[in-house]
Parts: C-alpha cells; sequence; structure tokens
C-alpha cells in the first residue's frame, strides 16, 4: 500500500517556492509567500490528476508528473547557467531552448511509459530527493524564526551626557534618507548628469552640503546601524559572534542610541513605514492611508517574491519574451506593485510637513526607497511602465544594464529633488521653531556595483552620498566637506545638547565576501579611504 502513495509531485513542485524562499527569508515574509504555495500545489494536483487519467496507474502518473514540474519550474535556473558561460551565451535564446527541454522532457516520458519496470525505483528516487531537498529549505527556513524570535538585539549602553539647559528648548529634528542618492560631483562624472541646481537650492535654503561626503558603509541597513548608533559596527557584530542578519541589523537600527538618548531628553521617534525597516515600534508610525493602495492589494498583483520566482520559470522564456517587445500596455499584474511603491514615496515626502505640525518634541526617521530602483518616475512625475516584475534589485542585481540603469536613475532624481525640496518648504514653514534637518544618501547608486566584489565595482560611485544639514542658527563651523554619517549626530548633541562627544575617523568600508549561513550571514568589510579619497 504504502509502495502506492505518491507524494512527490508535490514535494517537487513545493520545493522551488520554498528554496527561493529560505535564500530570501530575510526580507520576505511568510505572507509573500502563501500564495505561491497553494498555486504549487494545485499545479501539481492537476497535473497528476491528467497524468492519471491517461496512464490509470499512480505510480506512472506521479513520475511523469514530477518530469513535467522539474521542466517547468526549472527552466530560469537552467537559462540563467547556460547564458552564464561565455562560448555559448550568444546562442541560448528561448526560442531555441524551450524547444530543445521540450524534446528532451518528451523523450524523458517516452523512456518512462515504454520502461515500466524502473517506476517504482524513480518514484522512490524522486521521493527521497524532494523530502531532503525540500526539508533542507524548510529547516533553515524554521531555524531563521526561531532565531528571530528568541533573539534580542540590543546595542551596548553608552552614557551620553547633556547639559540641563539644553534639554528644555532644543528643535525637532528631521533625519531624511535619500535611499541610493549619490554625491553631485559623482553623478557628474559617471552618470553625465548635473545635479548643481538642487544643491544650490537646498544652499539657498541655509543649508550646508558636505560636497566631499562618503558613506561609512555601503548597505542600507548596515550604514543606517552606524549612523543611529554614532559609531562603527565592529564591536556590535563581534558580540553577535561575527554574525549578521536582518534582524540582528533591524535591532540594531530600532533600539539604537541615539533614540536612547533623544527619548531621554522628552523627544518622541515618528517614523515612517519603509521597505527595509520594520519601524512600527516608533512612538508615532506612519504608513499610506488604506485607500491609497487599493489598486496594489489587487488579487492579480505580482508580489516581489512571485516575480522572482516567476523568474526561475517557464514564466522566463514569456517574461524575457514580453519584455524584449516593450509592449506599452503592459498588464496590470506588472504594474500595481510598482504603483505602490510610487504611493508609498509620495506619501512620505508630501505628508513630513503635516509631521510638522504636531505636538512636542521629536525625532522623524524617514527613509525614502528613492533614487534607488525601481525606477517608476520620470523627470516630472509620471509613471514610468516597467515591463518586468516588480525589483528593488540594485547594483548587478538590478534587472538591466548600466545605460538601462543611468536613464532610469537621472530621471527619477529629477522627480524626488522636486518633492524634496516641497517638503523642506513645508517643514520650515509648518514648525514652530526652525528644526534640525539631516538629509542623506545611506549609500550611492549602483551601476557599476558588483556586489561582494571591490574588483568589479566602482567603489566612488557606491560611496559617494548626499549629506546636506539645516541647522536652524545657520552655524555649520563643527561640519566639514568630508564628514560621514558616524558623526552627524555626534556634532548635533554636541552642538544643541552639551553632549561633548568626540568625533571620530571618517572610515569607508565596502562589504566583500559574503557568506551565507543557516540563519545569519558574514560580511568582510574591506576599508576603502584611499580609494574614495582620490
Amino acid at each position: 500500500m504504502l509502495k502506492k502513495i505518491v507524494i512527490h509531485p508535490f514535494l517537487i513542485a513545493l520545493f522551488p517556492v520554498v528554496s527561493l524562499w529560505a535564500s530570501n527569508v530575510d526580507y520576505v515574509k511568510a505572507t509573500l509567500v502563501l500564495r505561491s504555495l497553494v498555486l504549487a500545489v494545485i499545479l501539481a494536483g492537476v497535473l497528476f490528476l491528467l497524468a492519471h487519467w491517461a496512464t490509470r496507474e499512480w505510480v506512472k502518473a506521479g513520475v511523469i508528473t514530477s518530469l513535467i514540474l522539474l521542466a517547468i519550474l526549472s527552466y530560469g535556473h537552467f537559462y540563467t547557467v547556460l547564458k552564464g558561460v561565455a562560448i555559448l551565451n550568444p546562442m541560448i535564446r528561448h526560442r531555441y531552448l524551450v524547444p530543445l527541454v521540450g524534446v528532451l522532457l518528451g523523450f524523458m516520458l517516452v523512456l518512462v511509459v515504454k520502461n515500466a519496470k524502473i517506476l517504482p525505483s524513480v518514484s522512490m528516487f524522486l521521493t527521497v530527493m524532494g523530502a531532503v531537498l525540500l526539508g533542507l529549505s524548510l529547516a533553515k527556513i524554521i531555524l531563521f524564526e526561531i532565531n528571530t524570535y528568541t533573539s534580542s538585539y540590543e546595542t551596548p549602553q553608552v552614557s551620553v551626557e547633556t547639559s540641563s539647559s539644553a534639554s528644555t528648548d532644543t528643535p525637532d529634528i528631521y533625519y531624511i534618507i535619500l535611499d541610493a542618492y549619490g554625491r553631485e560631483d559623482i553623478l557628474k562624472d559617471l552618470y553625465k548628469y548635473d545635479n548643481s541646481e538642487f544643491v544650490q537650492a537646498l544652499e539657498q535654503r541655509g543649508f550646508y552640503v558636505a560636497d566631499k561626503s562618503n558613506t561609512n558603509y555601503m548597505q542600507t541597513l548596515i550604514s543606517l546601524s552606524s549612523s543611529l548608533n554614532m559609531n562603527y559596527l565592529d564591536e556590535y557584530i563581534s558580540q553577535n559572534g561575527g554574525k549578521q542578519s536582518v534582524p540582528f541589523l533591524v535591532g540594531l537600527i530600532n533600539n539604537n542610541q541615539l533614540y536612547r538618548t533623544l527619548r531621554a531628553q522628552g523627544y518622541k521617534v515618528v517614523a515612517f513605514q519603509t521597505t527595509f525597516v520594520d519601524s512600527s515600534k516608533a512612538d508615532v508610525f506612519l504608513k499610506p492611508p488604506a485607500q491609497r493602495n487599493l489598486a496594489a492589494r489587487s488579487l492579480l498583483s505580482l508580489n516581489e517574491f512571485e516575480g522572482m520566482l516567476l523568474d526561475t520559470t517557464i514564466g522566463k522564456a514569456w517574461l524575457d519574451t514580453f519584455y524584449n517587445e516593450q509592449q506599452t500596455s503592459a498588464i496590470s499584474t506588472l504594474r500595481l506593485p510598482y504603483l505602490q511603491h510610487r504611493n508609498d514615496v509620495i506619501y512620505t515626502l508630501t505628508d513630513l510637513g503635516n509631521v510638522a505640525k504636531m505636538p512636542g518634541k521629536k525625532f522623524v526617521f524617514a527613509h525614502v526607497l528613492s533614487p534607488h530602483p525601481p525606477f517608476v518616475f520620470t523627470h516630472s512625475g509620471d509613471f514610468v511602465y516597467p515591463l518586468r516584475p516588480y525589483s528593488t534589485g540594485d547594483g548587478n542585481d538590478f534587472k538591466g544594464g548600466p545605460d538601462d540603469y543611468i536613464a532610469g536613475y537621472t530621471e527619477q532624481i529629477q522627480y524626488i529633488n522636486k518633492l524634496v525640496l516641497n517638503a523642506v518648504d513645508a517643514i520650515l514653514a509648518n514648525s514652530s521653531k526652525p528644526p534640525i534637518i539631516i538629509i542623506q544618501g545611506d549609500h550611492g547608486p549602483g551601476a557599476y556595483l558588483h556586489w561582494g566584489s571591490l574588483e568589479h565595482s566602482n567603489v566612488k560611485e557606491r560611496m559617494g552620498m548626499l549629506n546636506a544639514y539645516y541647522f536652524p542658527d545657520k552655524d555649520y563651523a563643527a561640519l566639514y566637506p568630508s564628514i560621514s554619517p558616524v558623526n552627524s549626530f555626534r556634532v548635533v548633541l554636541d552642538k544643541f545638547f552639551g553632549a561633548n562627544l568626540e568625533l571620530l575617523p571618517d572610515n569607508h568600508y565596502f562589504s566583500t565576501d559574503f557568506e551565507y549561513g543557516v540563519d545569519d550571514w558574514t560580511v568582510n568589510f574591506r576599508k576603502v579611504n584611499d580609494i574614495v579619497g582620490k
């Protein structure tokens, strides 16, 4: 009886979904995966029943189903591997590869149908293979979740002494992170884009722009963990056994030294919803009203995980053909997540002025995933119609070449500039007294970034970042052109709170040699001061 129980089609159908989830478990929530899991089971079930109807044998039907699923669900991986072989790259086209895979599948199916004696062994092999592969992926997810819910990531308690007189009359503070916003001279040299008009507009409003500034770390979560804790991360990471993970870094951000210091001074933390950081535990958490997201919550909408999954299957042939034909009447399945992304960016930058009207002292944290990909704005704010499943991929994860990246980036940054200047004007107009405003890129853009590879990346591009400061008294004597984010709030606390903190050396680290474990990852940091200083 047990020999007639065939489960491997379902194991094989679930494995690609669970494996992709396990590889991205740091970022992908279960709610984004559920629909893919259900559809995988339905696909396996329908094919299994059709195969049984055709053969009248469960074991044979199971093997046929599994072979078809392997071809359908692994095609994208197969295509990508072959395209990566230099000698084969010019010959690998979907119009050739899809028929070839079809012929190979047909050969395997005929072999199975004509050799009934091997069916039990093949079925057993597929069952063991499916169970092992699926089990390993599930184990990684389970261990990660256990680690997430049983660990508490706290930054070392560092005493920051402030003067008693400062705490009574200190200004609101706005920390606006424009993800991947590059430095003016870098954009001009590498992107042939002149951003001086925006920089001058900030200066005309009283900002100091540090025109030689570089980020301390070239990844969002690591950069923000450092800037909000006003320190480099060596000590924190070593206390965690040298390992990192998204929960670890988010913990460093949500329990950071700056928040603790300001709350002790009577501030409340106001944070906007953002992509990479769970800011929901802020004293005031702001997100777009539900009615603005109705279209993006459509059942037809592919989320980012589903887009990645589709790209690993036979669906990749459809996606690539669809993209190459430049069909501007893209179906809403592809458009809707990008619409939500646009809404999130616009909501944050237009609502900052309203936050200024809130009573009481406040620290406002707004991380805006732009001008970072995806590129959804023209220079005038019109919607760009992406023809790919939703993705926030940057560097060599970006779906397109450097020219595509630069074209999209330079269009998008122009509209972001307009939104930012409007936000600054609204903050200043609605504040009862002049605030502190810091506008930074967490790092630079990534047209020439290859993740983990210092040798194949343009380090100056990734490290050079916008870094602008508005102080109520316009006294910028404590600032200097190459100041980096690790020192931003050291200056603020010294100047406005009497903290007497020492400035740290402005060091800059490029992440190399990513090593992924079951529930965390390790990154080696290479100091690149000599490169960015040239």
